[in-house]
């Protein structure tokens, strides 16, 4: 082989740094775009974080807003709900004062009282107090409303009284139509 360089040589030297010198070229050309891309999308981010930002402030001011107005419904519902409780003792208050209620029950039972001293006889004015005229139209003395003038009705269907409409005979019970059987 000789000294002399060959040109294919050269030639192809050069041919292989065109291709590399492409290839050096186009891939900065790519990574140039990528970098383009990346900052585009940086930037979008921190847009969207500042906007988080200020999401965040905004929920941080409306719940601090929002704990404020807690607080003065509680302190509301409070005199609220005293004013209730008041309203309510005031009402069983009312409930439990029986006074009038008793006053009226001595008064209705000293009333009873006095008429069942009056029909016993033990007031002495109790002759004053009947009607005069005699007895007329008054059951006798000792007897009860609805028994006849003579006493107790005595022997006879005293049984069937009961078993008696106004004014109708005396129905037989299922006893009494047995005895008829034997």
């Amino acid at each position: 082989m000789s000294t002399t360089p060959d040109y294919k040589e050269t030639l192809n030297k050069m041919a292989t740094l065109e291709g590399l010198s492409k290839f050096i070229s186009d891939s900065s050309a790519t990574l140039t775009n990528k970098k383009a891309s990346l900052i585009t999308l940086l930037k979008n981010m921190q847009q969207n974080i500042g906007k988080v930002r200020s999401q965040i402030d905004t929920i941080k001011s409306s719940g601090a807003t929002a704990k404020v107005e807690i607080q003065q419904l509680i302190k509301d519902a409070d005199a609220k709900q005293q004013e209730s409780l008041k309203n309510i003792q005031s009402n069983i208050t009312t409930m439990n004062n029986l006074g009038e209620l008793e006053a009226a029950v001595n008064e209705l039972n000293n009333g009873i009282t006095g008429l069942q001293q009056i029909a016993q006889g033990t007031y002495a004015d109790a002759a004053a107090r009947a009607p005069p005229g005699g007895q007329q139209g008054q059951w006798p003395r000792g007897q009860i409303p609805g028994q006849r003038p003579g006493g107790a009705t005595k022997g006879g269907y005293t049984y069937g009284k009961s078993r008696r409409g106004r004014g109708n005979r005396r129905r037989r019970t299922k006893k009494s139509r047995r005895k008829g059987k034997r």
